[in-house]
């Protein structure tokens, strides 16, 4: 087991139907992070105070 965010302040982690992201509160935002690359984005405006992040049951991403 490894950390894959950039703090502590990661809640309600959610795992994508593929199992190559995960999609997290932080801040008030929804995050996901590859968890191969560790690459991070924040999806949505941290001023709307978003939170508990679902994946679409056959959720395939942007490409999909």
């Amino acid at each position: 087991v490894r950390p894959v965010t950039s703090g502590d302040d990661s809640f309600e982690p959610s795992w994508s139907p593929d199992g190559i992201t995960i999609a997290f509160s932080t801040r008030g935002a929804i995050s996901a992070i590859d968890v191969e690359t560790g690459e991070e984005e924040v999806l949505t405006d941290p001023d709307h105070n978003d939170s508990s992040p679902a994946w679409a049951p056959r959720s395939e991403g942007e490409d999909g």
